[in-house]
């Protein structure tokens, strides 16, 4: 065995060993019944102290002393002598393990250990009772037997409960200041003296609990239970000597006297350790509910930013915090026992009860609707000097320990800013609104305006080119050279002005959603070779080259015709117009798996970067074309991109000022059947 061992350590054991040596040393004590009353007590102490660590020893240590006292006290074999150890080492190790579980700390000031020592020093003594009865009949006869086993067990129990406590770590401090404390303890000293120092039968016994109860209640458990070790030791001391009421005429071999030493020690102990014990735990209750409100009123005074409001049932005002003085302009003192509601205007009570249904006079209905909503509430409150702040205000109710609601506690943040942002934020989310309605209406009306104005343009110009074309074949007769260039002119122009006719009618059917595609099998090769031939009469008077790369195959997807055939005319007619002379113009077609993709680029003028973004846009020109002065409506692209985008395609523009402009068209062959043969050829073409 090596340890670190502490001069109080070794100090405790020496003294235990010896409170367990010397009452089974004093010889001509009847051992039915004054002998060994402090040794159980100190025997398990010893156990409980040194734990589990040094438990085997321990045992070991005590059954070699105990043995050594009885066999040279008592004149007993050794046989007998072990048997006697064992009444003591047995409870011992059973008291230890139901007071510690095998391994906790040993504490009786809480309920909880208090009961366990209660039972485990009862267990205890009825084993040490049970043994030393068992073992008694090998000596004497049965009643004697029985008589050794009670006075053992009263013995056990008495000699535990007055040792074990001392060893209780409890924390707590004495509330007698310390003038009290010495009175206790001169009053229990003498009053010990008076009741065990005579030789009287006088019933005084019962001044003793008395003072032990004083020091349990105003004392430390640590006094209280060392007062009960104390007097546990002089009145059996004293009682031995045959002093004091208990010591009965007949001397120490009577049983009564005894009897009645160890049940009046049980007694003490029985109301020495539960006051100790619950004052213990009062003072750590009221420690910790101290300690609560103490920080919850740090809390209430340091929060000098939130609005913090408590009141009665009845709405009179009980708390006002430093937080609602700074907010509101005004000292507690002059709100405190004041209506709440003094300190918001009168129709922002009744706002808020007819919003609930409510009477705006019962306050308390009022205040349990809002308590027993999440949200917290935006409240109107005034200020001293007559302002009105907007409070979050979240209210909640306050019930006694039967459920009883006994007040309300209001905590807020001011919100006036952010309140007043946000009916300004609303505001104009209103006008913009109500802007954008009428910005829908002005475009609702420009796209009627449009798609009747072009209905109504398109019979006119429609007939105007057909005498235009009759005067240009000489149907109506011949006209000179120059007049049929005039009238050649206006041909031209009047075809120019029924496309643009046909681009604002589908531009307005695409704004409106009604673009209708009318699709079918069709080959995109006889639609690409189509585009070119129509544009070979207009590179009859340029200088440009228009080379096409068509797959031999049929290269079929369902489309459209009519519109993909417009989405070329416009990209191809774009190129050739922004491709000056000596410029060349290529059209090219690719079949893919899932897809088909047109190209068209040119080495014209090209279009800037930053407006390659805008280029879709209706009626968007890009500057290139406005510094060189060529023809155009803005509506081209849009429009192609518009019909592209309704074939589930896409439409990609990559270009460069002075190195020309490519023109990528995707369409997707997947998700409809496909017909062997297209309903749209060009072949003839």
């Amino acid at each position: 065995m090596t340890t670190d061992w502490s001069r109080k350590r070794a100090l405790v054991v020496a003294l235990c060993l010896m409170m367990i040596v010397v009452p089974l040393s004093l010889e001509g004590l009847d051992y039915r019944s004054f002998g060994g009353f402090p040794a159980v007590g100190f025997a398990v102490a010893l156990v409980v102290y040194l734990g589990r660590r040094w438990l085997w020893w321990t045992l070991l240590v005590e059954t070699v002393v105990i043995v050594a006292a009885l066999t040279r006290t008592y004149d007993v074999s050794p046989l007998l002598g072990i048997a006697g150890s064992i009444t003591i080492t047995v409870p011992a190790l059973l008291v230890w393990f139901l007071l510690t579980r095998g391994d906790r700390t040993f504490e009786i000031s809480t309920h909880r250990g208090e009961q366990r020592l209660i039972l485990a020093t009862a267990a205890g003594a009825l084993v040490c009772g049970t043994l030393g009865g068992l073992f008694a009949l090998a000596q004497v006869e049965p009643r004697d037997a029985l008589l050794t086993g009670a006075m053992s067990f009263l013995s056990s129990l008495a000699a535990q409960l007055a040792v074990l406590p001392v060893l209780d770590r409890a924390s707590r401090t004495g509330t007698a200041p310390k003038a009290e404390q010495w009175a206790q303890w001169g009053l229990l000293l003498v009053v010990v003296a008076l009741v065990f120092g005579p030789v009287s039968t006088l019933p005084v016994l019962f001044v003793v609990p008395a003072a032990l109860s004083w020091g349990a209640n105003r004392g430390s458990p640590r006094v209280a239970h060392n007062q009960l070790l104390l007097v546990s030791v002089v009145a059996y001391l004293l009682t031995f000597l045959g002093r004091g009421p208990l010591a009965l005429e007949g001397g120490r071999g009577e049983i009564a006297g005894p009897i009645l030493l160890y049940v009046f020690l049980v007694a003490c102990a029985y109301v020495t350790i539960p006051i100790s014990g619950s004052v213990a735990r009062l003072q750590r209750v009221t420690l910790s509910a101290t300690q609560a409100a103490s920080t919850m009123e740090r809390l209430f005074e340091s929060a000098h930013r939130t609005l913090i409001i408590s009141a009665d049932s009845k709405g009179l005002i009980t708390r006002f915090n430093r937080g609602a003085e700074l907010m509101l302009g005004y000292d507690a003192d002059d709100v405190l026992g004041q209506p709440v509601t003094k300190l918001s205007p009168a129709e922002e009570v009744a706002r808020h009860a007819r919003r609930l249904g409510l009477s705006e006079d019962d306050f308390r209905s009022l205040a349990m609707a809002m308590a027993a909503s999440p949200e917290p509430w935006d409240w109107k409150f005034v200020t001293n000097d007559g302002r009105q702040l907007v409070i979050s205000l979240s209210l909640t109710s306050v019930a006694d320990d039967d459920g009883e609601i006994v007040g309300f506690l209001g905590v807020g943040d001011d919100t006036t800013e952010r309140h007043a942002a946000d009916v300004a934020l609303r505001r104009a989310l209103d006008r913009e609104h109500a802007s954008v309605a009428r910005l829908r209406d002005v475009d609702r009306v420009k796209q009627e305006l449009v798609s009747n104005v072009s209905h109504e343009l398109r019979t006119p110009i429609t007939s105007i080119i057909g005498y235009v074309e009759l005067l240009h074949d000489g149907t109506l007769g011949d006209l000179p050279s120059e007049q049929r260039q005039v009238v050649a002119r206006i041909a031209r122009n009047g075809h120019r002005l029924i496309r643009l006719v046909e681009d604002l009618l589908t531009l307005s059917q695409v704004e409106a959603g009604a673009l209708v595609l009318q699709r079918a099998p069709t080959d995109l090769g006889a639609v690409v070779r189509a585009v070119c031939v129509l544009h070979e009469t207009q590179l009859l008077s340029r200088s440009v080259e228009l080379v096409m790369d068509i797959p031999d195959s049929p290269v079929i997807l369902v489309a459209d015709a009519h519109e993909v055939e417009r989405v070329l005319v416009n990209l191809v007619g774009n190129s050739i117009k922004f491709t000056p002379d000596g410029g060349r113009v290529d059209v090219t077609l690719r079949a893919e798996e899932k897809a088909a993709l047109i190209t068209v680029s040119d080495t014209g003028i090209g279009i800037a970067l930053d407006e390659q973004d805008q280029l879709f846009s209706r009626f968007f020109r890009a500057s290139s074309a406005t510094d060189n002065a060529i023809q155009g409506s803005g509506l081209g692209l849009s429009i192609a991109h518009a019909i592209v985008a309704a074939h589930d395609g896409t439409i990609e523009v990559e270009s460069e000022p002075g190195k020309g402009t490519t023109m990528r068209v995707c369409l997707p062959r997947e998700g409809r059947e496909v017909a062997d043969e297209p309903l749209f050829s060009h072949q003839g073409l």
